[in-house]
């Protein structure tokens, strides 16, 4: 019933209807009823209030019943409240919100009347204390003394009941009305947002505006010179001519009200049809005035008079005004529309995590409470479509159809699938220029960082394994393609994830901590300072990672949840598994034995990738993440933490002296700041490299390789980064050594170990500024300002009001026209400069003679260039092996090697390819930078060895650069051997060193030597001969020639051999003890020249200049000679 009639005016309309017309008779007659209802309704009320026949008779009785029940005072109270008379009286925009159903307006506007009429819900307050007894188990005798908490119980519970109707009614708690009433001395505490608002409101008013006695000084002036007519009266209001609105009822209205009466403009304004209009009780006034309506009987419904506007603060001079803030309410009202308008988002809630905490009561006890934390994310679908959205306005989308590549040539398509940057759909900054646009950095709008998902998460992996399911809702959209204007589908690839090391290694399932650790190989951590062992180590994909765990029973089964399913396992569960990966058990072995045996084999492999974890079962590519990589460098945690390990460690191996300035120049560098950013670490490896050279230096090259732009990355740059991170690594070795300060798996840990291993490959498929987190680094810094700066500390009211103004920030960052990134690039540039300009990388030989193995790893990861050839990308020097990748040589060759794109390459499809080109320079007999190879098969064994000759033999074309003619042979056409008559002439695939060979005097020799060699008469074999221009003419070389000659004319003699066997032995010490102090030698002059020289290493030119490294140089060659015939290897 109450929901059919409900307005207070059709149940009184319903109640004269069982009345005939014009007398109190009643009306039996159920249709007449109907009729008398209608026609007691006028057009406005009949529009609003009619009913049908049948509906009218079903429920008009038991509203009848109603009245009949009701005290006779209070009935007629309501019917002539609610009469059809005063429903004429009210305004047209009243009437408006009354309906017969359901009516809110008798609710809102007519609460203390429409709540007598017995249907309504009345308040029982006898039964609502009774209640709240009840709840605290009493059973309300007054003997009792209640209790401060039997009190509050009570009226929570009595509040609860009420507040629930009233709200729904009022829109407004029933807490917040009663500090309406004056009487109840009740206030609304502000909570910390309303206390903010309310300052800054107070602090814009005293910036920007006048005082308030200055404005009430000055409208009282100007209020004094409009009634002397001075001046003409200001109107702040449009003329009540030009207004429609009911003025007859606002007429009629006020001219009933009695003298003293309370009179409100605003709501008489309301009411009567200007509830649009702002300054609609100044109207209202103003034509009451015109009416001639003494105003000044009536009682102002305003306590006190109103304030004076301030007006806004002006300049010196005051002919221009200070520009204001925007008031609170603006700014919300703006917030509204630009996320109506879709240009903010407040995304979506996933993750709701419940947290527990201590709070203290207001009496002092301690008690744990729980709230609720959502987390927000925007769609990735969302983001999706406004980049693409928005690149297609700044004109950088290619978008070509089907059609405008069929018009193109072969050449053109080839052109634009050469660049490192994906041109195939991005226009490169380049090519933005020449059509016309300004200078556009693409690849900077396009990898812009943007908000996805903001929450509260610790670093535990079972929080972050938490977002997995709603990431993976985003990665199942990922097959709805978007489309560009022009209807050409945009196909997005999930391909990378670049991040700090503890999310490489949440993201790829590779443990924490440990010795294992790194994405890419999860090599052991102890090892990272074997060169040989990280270089050629196997690059692990993602689906090699869920394999691995596979295949054992505890992965497939997901034991532990599959979060660490190799964790805590018995002996019988470690003997399954171990025989379920074909690994041979010691049965003795016990528990810890056996899972160390396991761990062994697994490396750092801990469960499958973090995006996998819920359906483990499922491959990578059922969920769109087929060519999706976990990136193992990220340039500026690497570079910032190798440098920080660098400056510690190396001040231990500085003199007292060097240790002053080295400190002096770091404070000049870090000056006050108390945190140092990745670019203050570049700032200061560039800056002490003026000093340190070396290792320092070497590290800037190789983050400026990592910083450089997509367009800067070249088959040239690529070559560079391999030879520079290769010399720092020697040079670390050789400088730092064992570390002193730090530990030696910090210093050689998985900083260094990213930087030289893995960022070379890296660099070949994807520029490495692209997978640079600083921007994401600098959005942390932005979030953790905001939520300092303008949250309450509630927790659960941090999140959205965040991702808001991280939006907001984020918008305003493209519209400035300061670019702090620039700046701080073009800084480093500019202290770049100071340094002295990059030449090509030279590997001496004392490098290749003292790393061999790790030089021939290096020489396997840069295959592709070595295969093709010599004079290409590298030449052999005096001094040792020229890469010809100085910033001044060409980007690219014709011969190769082609740069490949991460579009349809990966870190472990370029391994394979390196390897390939291997076997390539190997099979066709490229001619190779060293001297000994070491051929290894699939499974890393040594199969053979070979000794290309590249180093021991001359290179004559070199060598006639300089002028001369190091060596001569001798007269025989063989040298002699021990052992043999004559020395085999051996074919090329051999690849045996050539003969040793005698120096021919001339004017550089020392007087020394040029005895020796006029006592050549004097040695009779040729072996002797030679050894002699290493030792001089001494006993030993004598016995040596005479035991030789013995042999020579009785091959027989028994004792002979043996004799000679045994000064042959002196000799050969002889040879190695002075090779050993010829290398010392020519060592120490190659530093003293190193130092002298702006760290250049000696040219061919250096050493013929200086006479003493010459013959050092000279006869260093031929001990070497010897020692390789001898086949003496110990001196390697």
């Amino acid at each position: 019933m109450s929901s059919v009639f409900s307005c207070g005016f059709s149940r009184v309309a319903v109640k004269e209807s069982f009345h005939k017309p014009g007398s109190m008779a009643y009306e039996s007659n159920p249709a007449q009823r109907w009729e008398n209802y209608l026609k007691l309704l006028d057009e406005s009320a009949h529009e609003k209030l009619a009913v049908e026949r049948t509906l009218f008779v079903k429920k008009s009785r038991s509203v009848y019943d109603l009245f009949r029940k009701m005290n006779s005072q209070k009935r007629n109270e309501y019917l002539r409240y609610f009469s059809l008379t005063n429903w004429k009286a009210i305004p047209e925009t009243q009437k408006s919100e009354h309906t017969r159903s359901n009516c809110d307006a008798c609710h809102v506007h007519h609460f203390a009347m429409h709540s007598t009429f017995p249907n309504a819900a009345q308040l029982k307050p006898l039964k609502l204390v009774r209640d709240g007894l009840a709840q605290n188990e009493s059973n309300g005798n007054v003997n009792v003394k209640p209790t401060q908490k039997a009190i509050k119980s009570a009226t929570k519970h009595i509040y609860s009941k009420i507040n629930v109707s009233f709200q729904k009614v009022f829109k407004v708690s029933f807490a917040e009305a009663q500090t309406k009433v004056k009487e109840l001395k009740l206030q609304k505490k502000k909570d910390a947002i309303e206390k903010k608002n309310q300052n800054r409101s107070k602090q814009r008013k005293q910036l920007h505006f006048e005082s308030a006695t200055d404005a009430a000084i000055r409208v009282q002036k100007r209020k004094n010179q409009e009634d002397l007519g001075e001046r003409k009266h200001k109107r702040h209001s449009p003329p009540t001519a030009s207004v429609e609105f009911d003025k007859e009822n606002l007429l009629q209205e006020v001219r009933n009200k009695k003298d003293g009466e309370k009179i409100n403009y605003s709501d008489m304004a309301r009411r009567h049809g200007l509830k649009d209009q702002k300054l609609g009780n100044m109207i209202v006034k103003e034509y009451l005035i015109e009416q001639g309506v003494d105003l000044q009987r009536f009682q102002q419904f305003r306590k006190r008079p109103a304030k004076a506007r301030r007006k806004l603060n002006r300049t010196y001079g005051g002919e221009i005004t200070v520009p204001t803030p925007r008031t609170t309410t603006q700014i919300k009202e703006t917030l509204k529309e630009k996320l109506q308008a879709g240009e903010y988002t407040i995304g979506e809630l996933v993750v709701p995590k419940r947290y527990k905490k201590i709070v203290m009561d207001s009496d002092g006890t301690l008690k744990e409470v729980e709230f609720t934390v959502s987390s927000r994310k925007i769609p990735l679908t969302e983001i999706r479509k406004r980049e693409l959205d928005r690149f297609e306005k700044l004109g950088i989308v290619r978008g070509y159809t089907n059609e405008e590549y069929g018009q193109m040539s072969d050449d053109q398509i080839t052109e634009q699938l050469k660049s490192v940057y994906d041109p195939a759909i991005y226009y490169p900054s380049a090519e933005m220029k020449v059509r016309g646009y300004d200078d556009v950095d693409v690849p900077a709008l396009v990898e812009k960082p943007h908000l996805y998902i903001l929450g509260r998460c610790s670093a535990k992996e079972v929080e972050q394994l938490a977002y997995v399911d709603t990431r993976r809702e985003c990665l199942d959209q990922l097959t709805n393609n978007l489309r560009t204007s022009k209807g050409v589908p945009d196909v997005d690839v999930m391909r990378f994830f670049h991040g700090d090391g503890p999310e490489q290694q949440f993201e790829s399932g590779e443990q924490r901590g440990g010795h294992n650790g790194c994405v890419s190989c999860s090599d052991d951590s102890w090892r990272y300072r074997d060169l040989v062992y990280c270089f050629r180590s196997r690059h692990l994909s993602l689906a090699d990672r869920c394999r691995i765990v596979r295949a054992g029973p505890a992965g497939r089964m997901k034991r532990n949840g599959g979060i660490k399913p190799f964790k805590d396992m018995t002996v019988p569960e470690l003997k399954v598994e171990c025989a379920a990966r074909g690994l041979d058990v010691d049965e003795r072995l016990k528990r810890k034995g056996l899972q160390q045996y396991l761990k062994d084999h697994l490396k750092g492999v801990q469960r499958v990738p973090a995006l996998l974890i819920n359906e483990q079962d499922k491959s990578l590519k059922d969920i769109n993440l087929d060519m999706y990589e976990v990136l193992p460098t990220e340039p500026l945690h690497d570079v910032k933490e190798h440098i920080a390990n660098v400056v510690s460690e190396i001040t231990h191996h500085l003199t007292d002296d060097e240790k002053v300035a080295f400190r002096h120049t770091l404070e000049l560098v870090s000056g006050t700041k108390d945190q140092l950013r990745g670019s203050d670490y570049r700032e200061m490896a560039i800056v002490l490299a003026k000093q340190l050279r070396g290792t320092v230096r070497e590290m800037t090259e190789v983050s400026s390789i990592l910083y450089a732009k997509p367009e800067e990355c070249c088959p040239r740059s690529i070559l560079r980064l391999h030879n520079q991170t290769f010399l720092h690594a020697i040079a670390c070795e050789e400088v730092i050594g064992k570390p002193q300060i730090l530990t030696e798996k910090k210093f050689y840990g998985r900083y260094l170990h990213s930087l030289v291993v893995h960022a070379p490959i890296q660099h070949r498929i994807i520029c490495s500024r692209s997978t640079n987190t600083e921007q994401q680094e600098r959005h942390f810094s932005t979030l953790s300002s905001i939520s300092v700066a303008t949250s309450s500390r509630r927790p659960g009211d941090i999140i959205t009001p965040d991702i808001i103004r991280m939006q907001a920030e984020m918008k305003s960052e493209e519209n400035q026209q300061r670019n702090s990134v620039k700046e701080q690039e073009s800084q480093l540039q500019k202290l770049a400069r100071c340094l002295t300009p990059p030449e090509n990388t030279v590997i001496p030989h004392r490098v290749i003679l003292k790393y061999p193995q790790a030089y021939q790893a290096h020489l396997e990861r840069i295959s592709d260039f070595l295969y093709c050839g010599e004079g290409v990308w590298w030449r052999h020097i005096l001094t040792g092996v020229e890469f010809l990748d100085a910033p001044d040589e060409r980007q690219r060759n014709d011969k190769g090697p082609p740069l490949h794109h991460f579009r349809s390459h990966t870190p472990q499809s370029e391994e394979q390819y390196l390897r390939d080109c291997w076997n390539e320079c190997l099979t066709q007999q490229v001619t190779i930078p060293h001297h000994v190879l070491k051929i290894y098969d699939e499974d890393g064994n040594l199969q053979s060895v070979q000794l290309t000759g590249f180093e021991e033999e001359e290179r004559l074309v070199d060598l006639q650069q300089v002028g001369e003619d190091l060596v001569e042979t001798v007269e025989e056409e063989n040298v002699e051997i021990p052992g043999h008559d004559r020395v085999p002439s051996y074919t090329e695939d051999t690849m045996m060193t050539p003969q040793i060979v005698s120096l021919a005097g001339n004017e550089s020799t020392t007087p020394y030597q040029n005895e020796v060699i006029a006592e050549k008469f004097k040695l009779k074999t040729t072996l002797a001969k030679n050894v002699a221009k290493v030792l001089g003419d001494t006993c030993e070389v004598r016995t040596l020639d005479k035991m030789r000659m013995v042999i020579k004319n009785n091959l027989n003699n028994k004792e002979g051999q043996k004799n000679y066997e045994t000064a042959l032995t002196v000799v050969q010490s002889k040879v190695l003890a002075k090779h050993s102090t010829l290398k010392r030698q020519f060592q120490e002059w190659e530093k003293g020249f190193f130092a002298e020289h702006d760290c250049n290493e000696p040219t061919a030119d250096d050493i013929r200049a200086d006479i003493r490294a010459y013959e050092l140089y000279k006869t260093l060659r031929l001990c070497k000679q010897f020692l390789q015939h001898w086949k003496i290897t110990v001196h390697l």
